[in-house]
């Protein structure tokens, strides 16, 4: 990539003596041209931070949930998760145990299960929710886990 550019460079500078008034000005805009998307990269790659999924457990750290609780996860395939969550975090779809975080994510070919959202709707004293970036996610109260129960969820005393 460097080569390219001062090739790039050195072509202008040529083809600007050839015919000084109009040739510069030819420059000036081919180098303004490759500079402004240059800057507007610079830009995104230094604003550039992690989200989501990646953020997840950090999050849940600081919030003081434990390392152990597993996560239930709606609105998001396997390996949008899996690389930063593990084990730890199910699909709702193939969920087994109890679960003290749920975790839903924006996209819709993964709807949450309706006995999930009742759940969420009737019992919010159960839960601590927030957001962390476009995920919405709730905790679920010490002593209790949510559970799959045949076709559905429940909330269920632990310990």
């Amino acid at each position: 990539m460097p080569w390219t550019i001062a090739l790039a460079a050195i072509g202008s500078v040529r083809a600007a003596r050839l015919r000084p008034p109009v040739t510069v000005v030819v420059a000036v805009l081919l180098v303004a041209v490759t500079l402004v998307p240059a800057a507007v990269l610079v830009r995104a790659v230094a604003e550039t931070r992690v989200t989501g999924f990646a953020r997840l457990d950090a999050v849940l750290a600081d919030r003081g949930v434990p390392q152990g609780d597993r996560i239930l996860v709606a609105g998001a395939p396997r390996a949008a998760f899996s690389p930063w969550t593990g084990r730890r975090a199910s699909t709702q779809a193939v969920a087994r145990g109890a679960f003290g975080v749920l975790v839903e994510a924006p996209d819709t070919r993964f709807p949450t299960a309706p006995s999930l959202r009742r759940l969420l709707a009737d019992d919010p004293g159960h839960f601590t929710s927030f957001r962390v970036d476009f995920l919405r996610v709730w905790v679920v109260r010490d002593g209790e886990a949510v559970r799959r129960t045949g076709d559905g969820f429940a909330l269920v005393r632990t310990g």
